[in-house]
């Protein structure tokens, strides 16, 4: 599986299972804020978003974490996207 990074740029994939979900708010089970979606990781050959970057909310850059969730681990939501399972 090749993977490319989308952070910034605009994606088009007209006809396929891309999803971008940049910019939305992930929680975790007990509805705490986790972070916002930075970057997407996308399937070169099926276009499916495979991994999404969740950046921790911080003060002006400073202590920003990021880290990696499976897209499977995330549902939709009232709120944004919830993570399911363990982490």
């Amino acid at each position: 599986m090749s993977l490319r990074r989308y952070e910034r740029e605009f994606v088009e994939t007209p006809g396929t299972q891309f999803q971008d979900l940049r910019g939305l708010r992930v929680y975790d089970q007990e509805n705490r804020l986790l972070g916002t979606i930075s970057a997407v990781m996308v399937d070169t050959t099926s276009k499916e978003t495979v991994y999404a970057e969740v950046a921790s909310p911080s003060i002006l850059g400073l202590g920003n974490r990021r880290q990696m969730v499976r897209r499977d681990r995330l549902h939709h939501n009232a709120r944004g996207l919830r993570l399911k399972g363990r982490r």
